[in-house]
């Protein structure tokens, strides 16, 4: 049984919608105005939303081999979908929520 944080997962979700609008204010605002100081506000927003992508995928992980639980799509990102089979081990996916 795979166990998750509800607050972490909670949290990922924050950090991930806060950065991609800091991403999207940050941009927007230094193309307007030309200032490099919001071109900074862009990038924070990127790394924000990156990391908050990244920690959210780490969690699904199979506790017997450690392969990804999570699908990718065909850029390589990972989507919502959930395998209900470890592709490494064949273990049956059960998520509970902490």
């Amino acid at each position: 049984m795979l166990k998750i944080s509800w607050k972490k997962q909670l949290l990922y979700t924050v950090m991930e919608v806060i950065g991609l609008i800091l991403e999207l204010v940050g941009g927007f605002a230094a193309v307007i105005s030309g200032r490099i100081g919001l071109f900074l506000l862009f990038v924070a927003g990127a790394l924000l939303w990156g990391a908050g992508i990244f920690l959210d995928d780490r969690m699904y992980r199979c506790p017997h081999c450690g392969h990804y639980l999570k699908e990718r799509n065909h850029r390589g990102f990972p989507s919502n979908h959930v395998f209900e089979h470890c592709p490494g081990c064949g273990w049956l996916v059960q998520i509970e929520q902490e």
